[in-house]
């Protein structure tokens, strides 16, 4: 009888602590999205957290075609260059102390067409 009370009791501590690590993990997802055509000037935003959500993943997701070399730096971070047919996901952590930050720069190219979701989840 002793060890049945025990097996239950384990198994009563493990659901209620994936309860609770269910429970506190963030649902709120906060994203920009929009489509970049004009390359003659830079693009910059910056999202903002949800106050008493938890984050931890930025991520800026490319997807089209430019004629020549771009550029994008996430949160004040080093640049990522690409060119031509581009489809990429640049991820970064983030735990929602500050906002995060998002800047384009067309460098080098002239046209194209970027489709771009800039993300806190």
């Amino acid at each position: 009888m002793i060890e049945t009370n025990s097996v239950i009791n384990i198994k009563i501590i493990l659901i209620s602590i994936i309860c609770i690590l269910l429970f506190s993990c963030s649902n709120s997802i906060v994203n920009s999205k929009y489509v970049i055509t004009n390359f003659t000037e830079k693009t910059r935003d910056t999202l903002y957290t949800i106050e008493g959500e938890n984050y931890t993943t930025g991520f800026v997701k490319l997807k089209g075609t430019v004629n020549d070399s771009i550029y994008i730096i996430i949160n004040d971070g080093y640049k990522k260059y690409f060119n031509g047919d581009i489809d990429t996901i640049s991820k970064v952590d983030y735990y929602g102390t500050n906002p995060m930050k998002f800047e384009f720069d067309p460098y080098k190219a002239e046209k194209g067409k970027l489709e771009v979701e800039f993300c806190i989840l």
